[in-house]
């Protein structure tokens, strides 16, 4: 079965923030719960000229997930279609998922004392349709697929790059 998962596309992001409003209606998520959140970074000043980066920074649903690993409740589980899932009513909210997640995913719901995060918006994934905030996400920053066409993509994007910047310096 393919895994599933999600890209960003940091170059795309305009800081609309619209997938942090998707995400928040489709899973209701409660008020300071952000499954998807999008970082400014700047502005900076970079040769001369000012810059401004947005980075979207939500559950990447990992290969070999951290968060796994370290849970002394075994309350977090991998699904076969790669969607990585916290199974609430077995969470004890110790944080250690949190404290190991690269992209600080998982969030502590201080209402119900337990951990929280992306879901993948597995419930409409099942239906085949995509992640609300991918699916609201109008510069497309957000890409949703399996990992093989993740890879894929961004094989491509590299591509492209490494062209335009032979022609750029007349390499070619």
């Amino acid at each position: 079965m393919p895994e599933y998962g999600i890209l960003v596309d940091f170059a795309r992001c305009i800081g609309c923030r619209a997938c942090e409003v998707a995400c928040q209606q489709e899973n209701n998520t409660p008020d300071g719960i952000n499954w998807i959140r999008n970082i400014r970074i700047g502005p900076e000043h970079n040769n001369g000229n000012l810059t401004l980066q947005m980075v979207s920074l939500n559950c990447m649903h990992c290969g070999k997930a951290p968060c796994i690993e370290v849970c002394p409740a075994k309350a977090i589980a991998k699904r076969p279609d790669g969607i990585v899932l916290i199974e609430s009513t077995k969470c004890i909210g110790c944080k250690h998922c949190l404290w190991v997640c690269p992209f600080g995913a998982p969030q502590f719901n201080s209402i119900e004392g337990r951990m929280t995060k992306c879901v993948l918006c597995v419930q409409r994934v099942e239906k085949g349709k995509l992640p609300a905030c991918v699916a609201t996400c109008y510069p497309q920053a957000l890409k949703f697929g399996t990992t093989e066409e993740l890879s894929l993509y961004v094989r491509n994007k590299a591509a492209r790059r490494a062209m335009e910047a032979s022609y750029i310096t007349g390499l070619r």
